[in-house]
């Protein structure tokens, strides 16, 4: 049985979920299991490729016999060990790992009640995706392709509040992520309206905002404001005025008013000396464009005859000898 499941495992690490292949009948899932959490312990890089084919294990189980892949996902610090696995400096460890995470937030559509049997995989998300977000900027470009990947079907697929706290929390806690904007917004699309007015995490998602509002600085307030603004478009200022109203004091509500018109005024007075720059800029190009046309024109030689008063009384000697003459004749 292990000789046929090592030779076999192999060939499946570049397999799509769709061609997974599934079990044999006569699969010993006991021994199987075993043998996956053996694998998934193992913490010698060198012996990576036994890392991969346990996850590939994971990837055949969870498609094949949820009942064996959630119990290997309780006995082992599953967290952590995949945590490992995208810090690993064997790629092809870490674009296996997140080829799996990819999977797990694609395969359903969830609903929206968090259902006790999904808690593990809210845990999942508020673990990882902050993982995800620090490889965004990966300087290996499969790396950041995968990992945004997994983020698009998370916002696609895992449509939980908690999902929706985690990604802004990562948004605004990562200077460099404005990537993270985007996934929020199509999470806020695929969420219901009438979900959203009933969100059991407004609360907490206006503590958050309001205590990076707080910090007084000009980069986390742009990105509080721009949530807050998305929500407001999504939601039609009646309802959020009603949520507002529910879930922050007249303080917390003054401090997001005056930090929206500060932002704004901001804004304004940026767009006014870009449009005087702008302006000085074109003024600028006129003129060096018109030196260069004059010094393109081609130089005309000009003869000046030059006036002197020894030529003048010759021309007035020779005025009054003519008319001498006529006046003879």
């Amino acid at each position: 049985m292990s000789e046929n499941i090592e030779k076999n495992e192999k060939s499946n690490i570049n397999l799509s979920y769709e061609n997974l292949p599934q079990f044999e009948e006569n699969t010993n899932y006991i021994e199987l299991m075993r043998k996956v959490i053996l694998l998934l312990k193992e913490t010698d890089e060198k012996k990576w490729n036994e890392c991969v084919e346990g996850i590939n294990y994971l990837r055949r189980l969870r498609k094949f016999n949820k009942e064996v892949f959630e119990k290997i996902m309780y006995d082992l610090d599953i967290f952590n060990i995949i945590l490992s696995y995208l810090n690993c400096s064997r790629t092809i460890l870490s674009k296996i790992t997140l080829v799996f995470i990819q999977e797990i937030f694609s395969e359903y559509e969830f609903e929206y009640n968090e259902k006790d049997e999904e808690i593990e995989l809210i845990k999942f998300i508020e673990f990882i995706t902050p993982k995800l977000i620090s490889k965004v900027n990966s300087d290996k470009s499969f790396i950041k392709e995968e990992v945004i990947k997994c983020l698009k079907n998370l916002s696609e697929n895992m449509t939980y509040g908690k999902t929706l706290i985690t990604l802004i929390k990562c948004f605004l806690e990562n200077e460099n992520c404005d990537l993270c904007y985007k996934f929020i917004e199509e999470l806020l699309n695929n969420f219901d309206v009438n979900y959203l007015i009933y969100f059991d995490y407004w609360n907490e998602l206006f503590e958050i905002l309001i205590n990076t509002l707080k910090m007084n600085k000009e980069l986390f307030t742009k990105k509080c404001i721009s949530i807050i603004n998305l929500l407001e478009n999504l939601l039609g200022k009646e309802n959020y005025n009603k949520i507002l109203n529910e879930n922050c004091s007249k303080e917390e509500k003054e401090l997001i008013e005056i930090s929206n018109n500060n932002l704004k005024d901001k804004t304004n007075q940026q767009n006014k000396l870009n449009d005087k720059r702008c302006f000085g800029s074109e003024i600028g190009n006129l003129i060096k464009e018109s030196r260069n046309k004059l010094k393109q024109m081609p130089q005309k030689e000009i003869s000046v005859e030059v006036f002197t008063p020894k030529n003048n009384l010759n021309n007035i000697e020779n005025e009054k000898v003519k008319e001498n003459e006529n006046h003879i004749n």
